[in-house]
């Protein structure tokens, strides 16, 4: 891999794997590159976590095989080490949300993934999840939410925001900012309440106003979930005038369901600096596509 923006000293990267339901439908032998890559990334880029949005696979426990290709494509990026934080994307669901939140071939084939430490909202349940890490310049905390998440889970996540005000948190989860570059609202194509099995669930501007807002020490969240567009962001301050970068990738949409792009975020907590790029692996290259790179001052 080019080190194109390879972190300092005093800097951590962490990775965002957008929704790869192409890759373990369609395209599994693209995981072998992006796993490569994702791998490659961790010394040049002091890489320290992974996190996958969710959609890992497209079509539920109607193909089992696919969560089988999806483990097997990621299980790499875990062999070295790596720790990971996964979403549930709909398409994870076991009946994709046609009646209930069912997660078990989601849990059963993917907890083998999932940092060794993460914390979960319930047992087993790993798509809502928190773990920790130590920087140089203090510890960063990954908060991972499962699709449309419920109000017992912003209960969940507000707590453990509210006792580590001293930790800079990213937020992981499926559907946060729609393509348009606003929170997802009703009206939105794939709004949460247009699935049956997620009626009990909050979308992007209630997980907003609902939990994110009241918490100073949130740095960004990260979303993947709508199509056909690629990548969106926005910066909104919480009640006590912090930045929060929202940022949204998918590229499902595109040439072979977008070829396992990810994107590599450098972070500097002190300066509360957010430096990211897109890498398509398939060229172990940077995808330096307008708006695909962002560079982003947090400090209040």
């Amino acid at each position: 891999m080019i080190d194109v923006m390879p972190a300092a000293a005093h800097e951590v990267s962490f990775i965002v794997i957008p929704d790869t339901q192409g890759l373990s439908n369609h395209h599994p032998e693209l995981y072998g590159p992006l796993a490569e890559q994702v791998v490659a990334a961790r010394e040049p880029w002091n890489v320290q976590m992974v996190l996958h949005v969710g959609d890992v696979v497209d079509r539920g426990d109607d193909d089992p095989e696919e969560y089988d290709r999806a483990a097997a494509g990621l299980g790499p990026i875990a062999a070295a080490g790596l720790p990971m934080l996964i979403s549930s994307g709909n398409h994870d669901y076991d009946d994709q949300l046609a009646s209930s939140r069912r997660l078990n071939l989601f849990r059963s084939q993917f907890a083998a993934l999932v940092a060794d430490d993460a914390v979960t909202f319930e047992p087993g349940g790993i798509e809502n999840s928190w773990a920790t890490i130590s920087t140089p310049q203090g510890t960063l905390g990954f908060l991972s939410l499962e699709f449309a998440p419920r109000d017992e889970v912003l209960a969940w996540a507000a707590d453990l925001l509210s006792r580590h005000p001293e930790h800079q948190v990213v937020v992981n989860t499926h559907a946060h900012l729609f393509i348009d570059g606003e929170r997802t609202r009703p009206g939105c194509a794939h709004h949460p309440h247009d699935y049956v099995g997620t009626q009990d669930g909050n979308d992007g501007e209630q997980v907003w106003q609902k939990l994110l807002r009241h918490h100073g020490n949130v740095l960004a969240v990260f979303s993947g979930h709508h199509v056909w567009d690629h990548v969106a962001h926005r910066v909104d301050r919480t009640d006590v005038g912090q930045p929060v970068l929202q940022s949204f990738q998918n590229w499902q949409g595109a040439e072979r369901n977008g070829e396992g792009r990810f994107r590599i975020v450098t972070v500097d907590l002190a300066a509360r600096r957010l430096r990211s790029c897109v890498i398509l692996p398939t060229t172990a290259q940077v995808d330096d596509r307008e708006g695909y790179d962002l560079d982003i001052d947090l400090s209040a």
